[in-house]
């Protein structure tokens, strides 16, 4: 279902991450306020956000940075260095900026969305 772009050029690959990160940023706002059981790792996201007392993108940047650096550790404690454990520029790019998205969206998701419930 989705195409492989990899060798499609990087202007193309950017665009295609962007798109991925701004649709994953909505389905999440919209799975947040349904109050819908979220993936595990979101779920974390999500309270690591409500024991920090800060925004759900915050805690997103938080849970990612968590699950990367316990891959990593993962990966060393394993012995599997093969491809530096599989995590490529596009990894850390969705890691860092997926929760200023989830943050940047928010508001205008909710007035969509409760424009749609009435």
């Amino acid at each position: 279902l989705i195409p492989d772009v990899s060798e499609l050029g990087w202007v193309l690959n950017v665009t295609y991450l962007a798109v991925a990160i701004l649709l994953c940023a909505v389905g999440l706002n919209i799975i947040a306020w349904c109050d819908f059981p979220m993936p595990a790792l979101d779920e974390l996201c999500r309270s690591l956000s409500v024991i920090f007392k800060t925004s759900h993108g915050n805690g997103k940047l938080l849970g990612e940075l968590l699950a990367l650096i316990l891959a990593v550790l993962s990966g060393m404690a394993f012995r599997y260095w093969n491809v530096y454990f599989n995590i490529g520029l596009a990894t850390l790019v969705f890691a860092v900026v997926i929760g200023p998205v989830i943050d940047l969206i928010r508001k205008p998701m909710r007035r969509i969305l409760e424009a749609i419930n009435s």
